[in-house]
């Protein structure tokens, strides 16, 4: 599945999408790619709420990693698409120095798996395209279609 343009719909429709592509992504990594010891939820974080997925340890329950999906603001979307939102991932190692991963991405275009680092030299890949395929796959016809004009 390719990416789609969600500035066709409102914040409102891809709140709900936002939502379910998280919850899919977290149940993959709860499936069984996370190691032992290891669990994701999606939460929300900070003053603004932002949604995120978190990786924490069981012991201590204490904040091991972070995954953000970040798309075009709500209000001026168009304005926050045409500036560069989501035309990139971005996956970092901890490490002295510090390594980025990125990954062009672009309407049309399928994702790509992004790498989560679980130590600077062990990584799973984040299992973007079919949790954004599941998430979509629940959304109402009415918006599937509008999506796929």
């Amino acid at each position: 599945m390719v990416l789609h343009d969600w500035t066709r719909v409102d914040a409102g429709t891809f709140h709900g999408f936002h939502t379910a592509w998280l919850t899919h992504l977290s149940e993959s990594l709860n499936g069984g790619l996370l190691p032992k010891g290891y669990y994701s939820l999606p939460e929300q974080h900070g003053p603004s709420l932002r949604r995120t997925l978190t990786i924490r340890q069981e012991t201590g329950h204490r904040i091991f990693a972070q995954v953000e999906i970040l798309f075009p603001a709500n209000d001026d979307r168009s304005k926050h698409v045409d500036d560069g939102a989501m035309k990139v991932t971005a996956a970092y190692v901890a490490d002295t120095p510090v390594k980025v991963f990125l990954e062009h991405l672009a309407v049309g275009r399928p994702l790509k798996p992004m790498p989560l680092f679980l130590t600077p030299e062990d990584y799973i890949n984040l299992p973007l395209e079919p949790t954004y395929e599941a998430a979509f796959r629940g959304m109402p016809e009415i918006w599937r279609e509008a999506l796929c004009l």
